[in-house]
């Protein structure tokens, strides 16, 4: 089998359908399975998906372990030569998959592609970008961003080129890679797990690649958008752990302060979230 389609769902029923809708219509010329994977939704999700779409395997996850955790659990079940983790909020636009199929077949270094992702209006979302580093986000912080050397993420977007990292909406893995490397770090619930996963990637040698040939629409967030709050703290407790894992160089002190000064002017507006993300900051050691 070419490629295995990983969706992982929660509580974006119509959503999924229209996703994987999409997949049916749009993807041809390679062959493909897909794997949702539902993260204990009260949505009717599961019904829905197994009744409008039976081909799909589906697995009924008996909590929402997260979307790396889940990922995992698709992606040992998968029987493709490579994986896409696709987000539920994604439609195809075109025949994407067999763009980015094509593209990683021709290039034997890429262990990563991406492709171009777009709202509703057609105007381009972030796609691609730098992986974060501390000295980077110590500048936003303090705000000297224009001292950044690297500025600007996803500028080019008509040519297809080697990148630090591609958004975790749309990843086409080579499979044997993470046989190397390893999966999703479990201990991430939610965001920038797919950045430690790609920097683990290139930690082992491989490139990452973005092709603007592969055309998506992504509705962001669709599954948090509705609780802001959680979902900036769950943002702080992840970025503490890249970073803790990513770069072990940098004292753990350090590190805890970075991470703790974004938090400080969210204490009155969001005191019970923002008292988790720092309790999780100050007390966790990834090591």
């Amino acid at each position: 089998m070419d490629v295995s389609i990983i969706l992982v769902n929660y509580n974006t029923k119509q959503l999924a359908k229209e996703c994987i809708q999409s997949i049916y219509e749009k993807t041809h010329d390679l062959s493909f399975e897909i794997i949702m994977i539902d993260n204990n939704s009260s949505d009717g999700s599961v019904e829905a998906i197994k009744q409008s779409f039976p081909d799909v395997i589906i697995i009924a996850n008996p909590k929402n372990s997260g979307f790396g955790s889940a990922n995992n659990l698709g992606i040992k079940i998968s029987k493709g030569k490579y994986v896409l983790l696709l987000n539920t909020d994604t439609i195809l636009i075109n025949n994407a998959i067999k763009e980015l199929f094509d593209f990683i077949e021709k290039n034997e270094e890429c262990a990563v592609v991406g492709g171009n992702l777009f709202d509703k209006d057609m105007k381009e979302v972030h796609s691609y970008g730098f992986l974060d580093n501390p000295k980077d986000n110590l500048l936003k912080i303090i705000g000297l961003k224009c001292l950044l050397k690297n500025k600007k993420n996803d500028s080019n977007r008509i040519v297809e080129q080697e990148v630090e990292q591609v958004i975790g909406a749309d990843m086409l893995i080579r499979k044997k890679v993470l046989d190397q490397v390893g999966l999703f770090d479990e201990r991430f619930f939610l965001y920038r797990e797919e950045s430690e996963l790609q920097h683990r990637i290139r930690q082992a040698g491989y490139k990452i690649f973005y092709t603007p040939e592969a055309k998506i629409y992504h509705l962001e967030g669709a599954s948090t958008k509705k609780n802001k709050k959680f979902r900036r703290q769950t943002i702080a407790q992840s970025e503490f752990l890249y970073f803790s894992l990513c770069y072990p160089s940098v004292p753990l002190i350090a590190l805890r302060i970075l991470c703790t000064l974004p938090q400080l002017y969210r204490l009155f507006s969001a005191p019970t979230y923002t008292l988790k993300a720092l309790k999780y900051i100050w007390t966790t050691s990834p090591m």
